[in-house]
């Protein structure tokens, strides 16, 4: 007794420490520090989320009035009513706590209406938002001076923004403040979990001149990897203005800034006095400086039927890295890799030449989209995780790729040498690709966050063994006639010696001597070998201190691993070993009932219980909808009753039923007998069970409606939950037609379907079995009992209730009952069991 009492102290003081840790933990935790909308005045508002400052976005707060909605359609291109702005400053540490802390701001989170009554969001200098989609349609009574640029099917989307503007992104609506003077770009990417926002070019450069094309996206730059995201362009070069049409895609480093390098497009317009005129088409941007090789990648489209280019060449400061790309269908790419630009005045280019008959003299489109990516051999920089099956190794090389999260067009390529057979490559244990070619390189697109494991293996073989002292002395010296085997399998059958360099190895059939020693090497994750010698009782061997395994494999790679564990593993007398094993087993034995008594209690006990509640519930469910004669739902203000689902024409008329039923609520106190009771809540009553000769009667007070229950017996407790249930959902459904009745009772038809979920009065019906093949269809045991004995049910009359089959076992215990009740249910349910109405037949 002192020992449980000891025990039920002690778990009740860690559950109260886990429950302080739990609510220390939830109290501290981060996200809990949410901006709260009704913010005080000032204009010196902040809300610090992290201590870092390196991620900064300033948002200009602005206060919105009730009367905002009306104020901006009577004056539309006004915001004078709005407020004055303030400031908030949001800070994040990466890219995905930037995006948990919009979803969870309730001033960005909200539908169109309800936004109009909060606030608006005035972004200044924030450079790129994420959002989850480009921007859609707009309101054009607030920003009615809007100018949009049809998006590209990549989803980047450039508008320009004059002024003023408010714009609608995604249900969101967000003020935009322009600059006093010239034109504010931003470019919307769409959102990926761990979206990066980046700084868009400046506005003061070129750029803000009006021309009709998106913005190009910076090149993202981490510290050792980069991704260039990919860019969609439409060329057009008209035939009347380029002689030579020589088109050219380059990408040069200025002299004057060491750290920027330019895209560059023009075409080449030398006719007819062979002189350039001009670019027919230019355009700049910054990008950053690349410092890693990388591959250029064109895809080179003609539009409809438009002729192609007959020479493509790629040039890295005017030489040539491809002759001639071969052509294909309407496409050419080039997959060259180029040397990182570390030097001034370097250029990449790509040429293209195209000739087409006199006949076209339209103007002809090429779609061009190039992006980058750079090149770099990746090493593992763990060790290597070998599983040997027999003779043959299997090495898991696992490394971690820390690439930038919104890396579409990432590429990361891996070369494995040809002795290695590539099995798959997983990303986070996701089959990511396969590799069928020896050797093997391995171009993953879309690569993100996360560890990359390039599952490998190989034939090489065991070939020298090296079981060494600390001192790098071999523990085996002149003990020969034992057998070694390398996890499991003979190294070298029929006697073949094998020499290890430092010392010599007999190897023996194991069936043919009785004194061996068996080596078995066992690699597991960790890299750890279990290394285990058995000899005879009388042998001299002698182990001494910790010692050094080395396995040569055929290629020469070295697996090794020091301060292995010797296990010794010598005969015991039989007397003495029936003894210890009758003692382990003992001990095994309590230690495996005790762990499966735990297990029981804590897990299956538990759910056992909750099964047996949720079959009570329902066999209270299935008495009380037997014991039902009579359902009514009443008009409280008219007292009539426009829904009687179980009405006949045996039955009182249920207006008269109601009456009789509000005099028994109103009047009847000396009519209660025993079993009767009256609920109130807040001073009115809510439900009342009245007990009348062999009647049991309950009624139920809604806000609306009354509901009255008719019973032949006493009704379970779960019928107080019942009509709650049903006058909340009821008046929830029909509020309308309730509250504007007119007498029209076909609108309430439909609530059957409501009745039958909440009451079940199919339960009380007449049914008939549905004839099946068990071999076709799953039912568990108890279920195919039940089946059989409604099918001789059948065969006597056309029909019978659920009452019968439960009748076959009230003998029986409680439990049996519920599982049968349960299982008729389930019949119910998959269609072999249902109810008809016999008055219909």
């Amino acid at each position: 007794m002192s020992i449980l009492c000891i025990w039920s102290i002690m778990k009740w003081t860690i559950l109260n420490v886990l429950l302080i840790i739990v609510i220390i933990t939830t109290l501290y935790h981060p996200f809990s520090q949410i901006i709260e909308n009704d913010m005080p005045e000032g204009p010196e508002l902040s809300n610090t989320r992290t201590k870092e400052q390196s991620n900064v976005i300033k948002v200009d707060y602005i206060t919105q009035y009730e009367d905002y909605y009306s104020n901006i359609h009577k004056q539309p291109n006004s915001f004078q009513n709005i407020g004055e702005p303030r400031s908030v400053q949001f800070l994040w540490q990466n890219s995905e706590q930037f995006l948990n802390l919009f979803n969870q701001t309730d001033i960005i989170i909200s539908d169109k209406e309800e936004m109009m009554y909060r606030e608006i969001l005035n972004f200044s200098h924030i450079g790129a938002l994420p959002i989850i989609s480009a921007v859609e349609d707009y309101d054009p009574i607030l920003s009615p001076e809007i100018n949009y640029i049809q998006k590209s099917e990549t989803l980047y989307m450039g508008f320009q923004i004059n002024g003023s503007q408010v714009v609608k992104i995604n249900g969101f609506w967000i003020y935009l403040r322009g600059e006093s003077e010239g034109i504010i770009r931003f470019q919307l990417y769409p959102a990926k979990p761990g979206v990066e926002a980046v700084t868009l070019p400046n506005t003061t450069s070129p750029l803000t001149q009006e021309i009709d094309t998106p913005i190009s996206p910076n090149i993202l730059l981490g510290e050792e990897r980069w991704i260039w995201l990919g860019i969609d362009e439409t060329l057009i070069l008209d035939p009347l203005d380029t002689y030579a049409n020589t088109f050219y895609i380059g990408i040069s480093r200025p002299d004057q800034d060491s750290s920027k390098i330019n895209w560059v497009c023009c075409s080449d317009n030398s006719w007819p006095d062979d002189n350039d005129e001009g670019d027919a088409y230019a355009y700049t941007f910054d990008l950053t400086y690349l410092q890693k090789d990388f591959f250029l990648n064109y895809s080179i489209s003609p539009v409809l039927d438009h002729p192609y280019p007959t020479d493509i060449n790629l040039k890295v400061n005017n030489t040539a890295i491809s002759n001639q790309l071969t052509p294909g269908i309407g496409r050419w790419d080039s997959d060259e890799l180029v040397p990182a630009i570390n030097m001034t005045n370097n250029k990449i280019s790509l040429s293209i030449t195209y000739s087409w008959p006199d006949f076209y003299q339209w103007q002809i489109n090429y779609d061009v989209i190039w992006y980058g990516f750079f090149y770099e051999n990746s090493m593992a920089d763990t060790e290597y995780q070998v599983s040997v099956d027999q003779s043959t190794s299997d090495w898991s090389i696992s490394f971690v790729a820390d690439y930038p999260s919104n890396s579409e067009n990432q590429m990361m390529n891996v070369s494995i040498e040809k002795e290695w057979t590539v099995l798959s490559v997983y990303r986070n244990t996701i089959n990511h690709t396969y590799c069928t070619e020896s050797p093997c390189n391995l171009l993953i697109q879309e690569a993100s966050d996360g560890v990359w494991e390039i599952n490998c293996i190989s034939q090489n073989k065991i070939i020298e063994i090296d079981i060494l002292d600390i001192k790098n002395k071999p523990i085996i010296e002149s003990y020969y006639d034992e057998v070694v085997k390398i996890c499991g399998k003979i190294l070298e059958p029929n006697g073949e010696k094998v020499s290890s360099g430092r010392s010599s190895l007999y190897i023996y059939d194991p069936n043919e001597v009785e004194k061996y020693c068996e080596l078995d090497c066992l690699i597991d994750n960790s890299s750890e070998y279990s290394v285990i010698f058995l000899w005879d009782i009388h042998s001299e061997f002698q182990i001494e201190g910790n010692f050094i395994i080395n396995l040569i494999w055929s290629n020469g790679t070295e697996a090794g691993i020091t301060n292995a564990n010797i296990f010794i593993k010598i005969p015991i007398p039989p007397l003495k070993r029936i003894f210890t094993y009758l003692g382990w087993s003992g001990l095994g034995v309590l230690v495996s009932v005790s762990v499966l008594f735990l297990i029981r209690q804590r897990y299956y006990v538990p759910q056992k219980r909750a099964h047996l509640l949720r079959l009570k519930t329902m066999m209270y469910e299935y008495q009380d909808s037997i014991k039902l004669t009579r359902l009514l739902i009443i008009h409280k203000q008219s007292g009539l009753c426009f829904l009687d689902p179980m009405a006949d024409e045996k039955k009182i008329d249920a207006n008269l039923m109601a009456g009789l039923l509000h005099a028994f609520s109103s009047f009847g106190g000396s009519l209660l007998e025993e079993h009767s009771f009256i609920m109130e809540k807040e001073g009115e009553t809510i439900l009342q069970h009245m007990n009348y000769k062999d009647h049991h009667i309950v009624m139920f007070d809604g806000q609306i409606t009354r509901i009255a229950a008719i019973y032949t017996s006493i009704p379970s407790e779960n019928i107080k939950n019942q009509l709650n249930e049903f006058s909340k959902i009821f008046e929830e459904q029909f509020y309308n037609e309730l509250t504007n009745w007119t007498g029209d009772l076909d609108k309430f038809s439909y609530s059957i379907n409501l009745i039958e979920k909440i009451f079940a009065l199919s339960f009380i019906l007449p049914h008939k079995v549905k004839l099946i093949d068990l071999d076709e269809i799953n039912l568990n045991k108890l279920e195919k009992k039940i089946y059989n004995y409604s099918s001789k049910l059948k065969e006597t009359k056309n029909y019978f209730y659920l009452e019968d089959l439960l009748n076959n076992y009230n003998d029986k215990k409680e439990k049996k009952v519920l599982y049968a009740l349960e299982a008729i249910i389930s019949l119910r349910q998959k269609g072999i069991l249902f109810s008809y109405n016999i008055e219909k037949e």
